[in-house]
């Protein structure tokens, strides 16, 4: 498809919705020229350069309910790229979201623009967070059982430190079970698969990797404790699908040093070591593939990115840790990965006991480090 048409047809249906926000014209649908949005958003996205699918061989025969984690505001534009191109376009998806994930009186909520209206055009399915109505769920069954797809974020919130998952709002996941369990009831021909899918972006890089999962089924008659052990599987496997990349492992480092007040200054060859000792712990994990393929390459960008934000300084051999701003503990919103990102990319790793535990041996010297870190909450 040429890609220009592809930009005319998407800017066409755009304008038609402004116009329809001022009742000069019919607000228009969007899911017929899903192809061109396609095309739209690889390109906006720099999808060859900055995006990378892991697994989607594994991908069965819909219907599909795609489990995965929140960890950016644009997670369900590219995860619809990611579905779509992961299913050779036999997919595309939409995605459960909350009524009032956007405020009122902001540039996105106003006579100009309704984004949430828009998103539900588009891709979303929307639904209330604490008053959930039957009529909400309804479609979401019914996309199942018609052997469609459809995404949930099963963390529902998303994520501000780094974790793969924070329990900040709410006691329980949200449930990719009970959907299953509800279109194939009374429908022994269906059978219905849920996906865990994993978003790791480095934010050194700008770079993000999407791994699918292998599939998890449940049998109609399971009961709920059965249906919550699959959701918790679920977690635990997108929590696994995290991608290993150096600069989560030098921040990994860097933390151990000042948690463990080793002192403000180290040596490059040191602190390199350190986190290369942890890299080769790595083996079994998803790995970045620029790391595998020069380590020596990816440390020094991360070092250059946390020297820019005075971090860590050096000269020649000399480094000079900013122990200040690594202890620091910033509310879990936005600003959190600016504030402190040593943090936010060691969060993203600190379930791994294995990591840790290496991280642990690396730094203080342990013959069989217990992995402290791993059993704590974010950090």
């Amino acid at each position: 498809m040429n890609e220009l048409n592809a930009w005319k047809a998407a800017a066409v249906r755009v304008g038609r919705y402004l116009l329809s926000r001022y009742g000069l014209a019919t607000c228009p649908p969007f899911d017929d020229i899903y192809p061109e949005g396609l095309i739209v958003f690889k390109r906006i996205y720099r999808w060859h350069k900055r995006m990378r699918i892991v697994g989607a061989e594994k991908l069965p025969d819909a219907p599909i309910v795609f489990a995965s984690n929140h960890v950016r505001f644009d997670d369900p534009i590219v995860m619809w790229v990611a579905i779509s191109v992961a299913s050779n376009q036999r997919y595309y998806p939409r995605f459960m979201m909350r009524t009032d994930a956007f405020r009122d009186g902001t540039i996105l909520k106003s006579r100009i623009l309704d984004i949430d209206e828009l998103a539900e055009l588009v891709a979303a399915m929307l639904i209330d967070r604490d008053h959930v109505t039957l009529r909400q769920l309804k479609p979401f069954v019914k996309r199942l059982r018609d052997h469609k797809v459809f995404g949930i974020y099963i963390g529902r919130t998303r994520s501000r430190s780094g974790m793969v998952m924070e329990y900040r709002e709410f006691d329980e996941p949200g449930s990719a079970t009970f959907f299953m369990v509800q279109a194939q009831n009374n429908r022994p021909e269906l059978n219905v698969a849920a996906i865990p899918l994993t978003r790791t972006f480095n934010i050194v890089t700008k770079r993000s990797t999407f791994i699918f999962g292998d599939p998890l089924y449940v049998d109609t008659r399971a009961d709920r404790q059965t249906q919550r052990n699959i959701d918790f599987e679920l977690i635990q496997q997108i929590a696994n699908q995290v991608e290993i990349n150096v600069p989560q492992l030098l921040a990994l480092v860097v933390y151990l040093h000042v948690l463990h007040n080793l002192g403000d200054t180290t040596s490059l060859q040191r602190l390199k070591a350190e986190t290369a000792a942890v890299f080769r712990a790595a083996d079994g994990h998803y790995i970045d593939p620029a790391a595998r393929a020069d380590f020596d390459k990816e440390f020094k960008r991360a070092l250059r990115f946390f020297e820019k934000r005075d971090i860590i300084q050096h000269y020649k051999d000399d480094v000079a840790l900013a122990s200040d701003v690594v202890r620091r503990c910033p509310p879990l919103d936005r600003s959190y990965k600016d504030l402190n990102p040593i943090k936010f990319l060691a969060n993203q790793i600190l379930h791994f006991p294995d990591l840790v535990g290496a991280a642990e041996t690396a730094v203080l010297g342990l013959p069989e480090a217990s992995p402290v870190l791993s059993r704590q909450k974010a950090i």
